[in-house]
């Protein structure tokens, strides 16, 4: 009979050796391993980073010619003519203009996010503009953001421009939202740079005469009345925590700030057939404006306002309100969705003044509706409609938006295309993305 062989032991010297051998191996590999993935990253210009400074510093060379990234005193800046800055914040896309030292992120709008008169005085904090852009008193533009405390507070000046060059004023403003200005315009190389993008829009800041600034289709600086009305593009910096979920700069795939809150302004919904863009997302309402014009069996149909008044009277069965109210709201297949509306349709004009509060002073409620001048309103596709407020104390007269895109005056009784608005509760829209190719639906 075979006898069994026994089992050998270990010793606790040999057990210790084996161990601190494969501590040893284990701290070789992760430090060979980790020395491989970080010069790899180096050598090939990979960041793994999700902070939006660093990846846009990372994915540009420092350059000194006249277009590109540039290297500053205090940080980089992009200039002249550039495709690589565009971001994606809040459903609407703006463009890099600076990274400070501390990398937070100095962004300006592509596009202009609404067209707005002036005011009744010239300056910058007494305008129609800072109102609308800060949120004071009756301001509406911070009440579109996704996640507003992303962003920084600024501090900066109402300067003035003389022979093409700066001249500082002590005046001061603080705010989280700004107006583009004649300093950002001309530091950016102006008209051969990417803020020149072929639209009218307001500037910040004055001439040696005291009249406002704005830059016009062709990119040129020219001087406007207080009463004229132009695009206005909103200048914001964002926190250096800022962070993005996906993109690489350019206009196809922009850089996409990541957010906590979602919203739905600047987005799409579809209703049926329809299409509507979201102009105001407050308390869970949801404010649409249709994206397009009515039609009709010949094209796109226009309507004169009314034959009788420019105030948008439900009861005028000759008018616009009155047809909206009636005829396309009955032909709507989803109207019992529709909530009612509180238009604000007091008077702007030389009359009551150009104040953006003399809105308020009249109202009525409606299930369909017009775009108020004062409403976000960065749809730029359309053009030559009626908005719903009215511009003479005898009431023949009311606001349009011309073929340029920007605010006119029109008799009531000219034909328009009709841009209506409609008011839905937000919780209703279950799927999609609110991209014009994926909406928001119902179901």
């Amino acid at each position: 009979m075979a006898r069994r062989k026994k089992n050998k032991k270990i010793s606790k010297k040999e057990l210790s050796f084996n161990i601190l051998s494969i501590l040893v191996l284990l701290t070789i590999c992760l430090y060979f391993g980790y020395r491989s993935i970080y010069y790899y990253t180096k050598q090939n210009n990979v960041n793994t980073s999700k902070v939006l400074a660093e990846i846009v510093k990372n994915n540009n060379k420092v350059t000194t010619e006249k277009n590109g990234f540039h290297k500053e005193k205090d940080g980089y800046a992009f200039k002249g003519i550039v495709e690589n800055n565009y971001v994606k914040y809040s459903n609407r896309i703006f463009r890099i203009m600076k990274i400070s030292d501390n990398d937070s992120i100095q962004i300006v709008s592509d596009r202009n996010e609404g067209i707005i008169i002036w005011g009744d005085e010239s300056s910058y904090k007494n305008s129609n503009l800072y109102t609308w852009l800060t949120n004071k008193e009756n301001g509406i533009y911070l009440n579109t953001l996704s996640d507003s405390n992303l962003l920084k507070e600024m501090t900066y000046n109402e300067n003035t421009l003389l022979n093409n060059k700066i001249v500082k004023t002590k005046d001061k403003y603080t705010s989280k939202v700004r107006l583009l200005s004649i300093d950002d315009y001309i530091e950016f190389n102006g008209k051969n740079s990417f803020l020149n993008n072929g639209t009218y829009f307001w500037l910040l800041g004055q001439n040696k005469e005291k009249s406002n600034l704005y830059v016009d289709e062709k990119g040129s600086i020219d001087e406007a009345e207080t009463y004229e009305s132009y695009g206005i593009r909103p200048v914001m910096t964002l926190s250096s925590k800022t962070k993005i979920t996906s993109g690489t700069g350019s206009k196809i795939d922009p850089y996409v700030i990541e957010t906590k809150e979602n919203n739905y302004t600047g987005s799409y919904v579809k209703l049926g057939t329809d299409t509507w863009y979201v102009y105001s997302d407050v308390n869970n309402i949801l404010k649409l404006s249709l994206n397009g014009y009515i039609p009709s069996n010949q094209g796109k149909l226009k309507k004169i306002f009314s034959s009788k008044t420019g105030v948008f009277d439900l009861t005028d069965k000759t008018g616009i309100a009155y047809y909206l109210n009636n005829t396309v709201y009955n032909s709507l297949a989803y109207k019992n969705i529709l909530l009612d509306i509180e238009n604000n349709i007091g008077e702007i004009s030389n009359e009551t003044g150009f104040n953006i509060k003399n809105i308020y002073s009249n109202k009525v409620i409606s299930k369909v509706s017009l775009l108020n001048i004062f409403d976000y309103n960065a749809n730029e596709a359309l053009t030559d409609y009626y908005y719903i407020n009215n511009t003479s104390s005898v009431g023949s007269m009311i606001y349009i938006n011309n073929n340029k895109g920007l605010i006119d005056e029109d008799s009531i009784d000219n034909e328009r295309h009709v841009v209506p608005t409609i008011s839905i509760d937000k919780t209703i829209l279950k799927n999609g993305l609110g991209t014009i190719d994926n909406p928001y639906v119902m179901e």
